[in-house]
């Protein structure tokens, strides 16, 4: 505009910055005793979000009340324990809350509760909690003005799994029974049908506060019976016939008291856990088919023309999923698939048809596969899962021309083959672990893999197999793309998600049921069950249980730590103490005084 401005900062010295970031009020900060931490208040840090939100009108603007209940917060609290360095752990506590809306998945909405540089499940962890804990209890039942507004506010613990067994203090999920979602065990686990409810014609039943307090003592009780000449072993392993017989799961009381019974399954690690397992599956299915070299081809081969992705959303938060417009399957379910019964293969059951078909389109098979739409034929039939499920199946990329398409995972291929070298270790699990990214390639792409799964001589069992692991993926595929979402957009997505939920599950007991494991079931039952929950009393999705932000967030403190000027200290002048006062300038003090310039926040750090 023909206007030269420059911002000089040269005539502030060092010294006056440095005051000034020292004698800035971040709220009550307090060292834990004995420990090499920091920590604030539950109600100290929950008062200071709903103050900034309400008095600033930008940001207030942008929350969402639930159901019309206006002014009441749902914060969601949780805790991480992470590697700081190769010597040293670390466990962040955060808190965020739901009425941010689509913007609880930035991990700019992510504040600090405690830093410690111990393990998450450290006992000194244990009396953290229980503070936070009675705080939370005492804050949820009352009405607080802030701001001029009367609020109320609600509590829901964290969907990180792995934190979720400390916390509600229960055995692992090796223990016959193990799932904290519902009393499953490993001789039910591959029931078709099943429910979780409270009601007499649910299979399964969640765990209540009622049976936590109540088993440990069941247990106390057991052990006191037992003579006392019984050595350790023999009475640990009375202990755990016990607990196995009883359906017992707990240790002792719930280190987060009443919010146990709210503990849900997180979507993010539901779907890279998923995707895990079936990549696992394939090359299952590669060794006995003797394909290894073009399963492992197809998994490193580069995506493809660019073109093929076009029907492909990017999320802002670095997730993808399908476009719902041209991945949902039609109204109805297949009802076969559906059924509880083991002797489905011999009835006749509902038939799948393709509505756009390849030789009457210009598609290729590949964007046949994102953007056919199949609809339900009440009227066909099939004496024969086999026609059933080659009805169904898409168009094969073994059509296209003679260049080779895959899932663009070279990184993951050169661990998978690293895997197969190992001939004593070549049929165990993949000794791979998938990140975000390498789950959404999968979920993607993984129908090559199956394309690439047909051989020349293949029996027919082996052509029924692969042909299910088709409908496998694409059901698991679906299904992921619904329960990623934070908003609930279409009538009857939580019914179709539980469809997709039920699809998936009953393929994999009927073809693969040695590979049903707890994390089929969570995807199969749990998952769908708290969604419906979810957005009954939220009206929300169940993507915003997603721990992605709180992920991204924990990484980036590594980095934030690493610029610190007493990374080894503990002291009040310490690398916590530092780390609380950017976070406070990061979260609190630019969005308040520089409301209008959103991206000074991100450039500023």
């Amino acid at each position: 505009m023909g206007i030269d401005i420059q911002l000089s900062l040269s005539h502030i010295s060092n010294e006056s910055i440095e005051k000034f970031v020292k004698t800035l009020d971040i709220g009550c900060v307090c060292q834990i005793p004995d420990v090499p931490g920091v920590t604030r208040t539950i109600t100290g840090l929950v008062f200071m979000i709903m103050d900034l939100h309400l008095r600033l009108p930008h940001l207030c603007q942008q929350l969402v009340w639930f159901h019309g209940n206006a002014n009441h917060f749902v914060f969601q609290f949780s805790d991480d324990g992470a590697p700081e360095t190769s010597q040293l752990s670390m466990s962040i506590g955060s808190v965020t809350f739901w009425n941010l809306g689509e913007r609880v998945r930035s991990r700019e909405y992510q504040y600090l509760l405690h830093c410690v540089s111990l393990a998450e499940k450290h006992e000194a962890l244990q009396s953290l909690w229980h503070q936070h804990t009675q705080e939370m209890l005492l804050l949820e039942p009352s009405v607080f003005t802030v701001s001029g507004k009367e609020c109320t506010i609600e509590f829901q613990p964290s969907a990180d799994m792995s934190w979720q067994s400390w916390a509600c203090n229960e055995v692992n999920q090796a223990a016959t029974y193990p799932s904290p979602y519902a009393n499953v065990h490993k001789g039910n686990m591959c029931l078709m049908g099943g429910s979780i409810g409270q009601s007499d014609v649910d299979l399964w039943k969640p765990y209540t506060m009622t049976e936590r307090e109540k088993h440990p003592g069941m247990v106390d009780t057991y052990l006191a019976s037992l003579p006392k000449s019984l050595s350790s072993p023999t009475v640990h392993s009375k202990k755990l016939a016990f607990t196995a017989d009883n359906g017992i799961r707990q240790l002792g009381k719930p280190r987060i008291g009443i919010f146990a019974d709210w503990v849900k399954p997180d979507p993010l690690h539901c779907e890279i856990n998923a995707w895990q397992h079936i990549l696992d599956l394939l090359y299952s299915e590669s060794l006995l088919r003797c394909c290894f070299e073009k399963f492992i081809e197809t998994l490193s081969a580069p995506i493809g023309p660019s073109d093929q992705n076009s029907l492909i959303e990017e999320s802002s938060e670095n997730h993808a999923t399908p476009k719902r417009a041209v991945d949902l399957i039609g109204e109805g379910v297949d009802s076969a698939l559906e059924s509880t019964g083991t002797d489905v293969i011999n009835r006749s059951s509902a038939e799948e048809e393709i509505g756009v078909s390849c030789q009457n389109s210009s598609l290729s098979p590949d964007m046949l596969r994102h953007s056919t739409v199949l609809e339900l034929s009440k009227d066909a039939a099939s004496d024969n899962m086999t026609a059933m499920l080659e009805t169904s199946r898409f168009a094969s990329s073994n059509n296209l021309s003679n260049c080779v398409h895959g899932c663009g995972l070279a990184f993951l291929s050169t661990k998978v083959r690293e895997h197969y070298a190992d001939e004593a270790k070549r049929s165990n699990k993949l000794s791979v672990r998938l990140i975000g990214a390498q789950a959404i390639a999968l979920a993607r792409y993984s129908y090559r893999i199956v394309d690439s799964l047909q051989t020349a001589n293949e029996t027919e069992g082996e052509k029924l197999r692969q042909l299910a692991l088709g409908k496998i993926v694409q059901y698991l595929r679906n299904a992921g793309g619904l329960f990623n979402n934070v908003y609930v957009n279409i009538p009857g997505e939580i019914s179709q998600l539980n469809d997709f939920c039920t699809l998936y599950f009953n393929l994999l007991v009927l073809f693969f049921p040695h590979s049903v494991n707890e994390t089929v079931w969570t995807v199969a039952y749990a998952l769908p069950y708290h969604a419906k929950q979810l957005y009954e009393k939220y009206g929300v999705g169940y993507g915003m249980l997603s721990l992605q932000a709180k992920e991204s967030k924990h990484a980036g403190l590594k980095g934030e730590l690493s610029m610190t000027n007493r990374s080894r200290s503990t002291d009040k002048n310490g690398k916590w103490w530092q780390l609380m006062r950017s976070n406070y300038i990061r979260s609190f003090y630019l969005p308040e005084h520089h409301a209008s310039f959103s991206a000074l926040i991100e450039l500023t750090f």
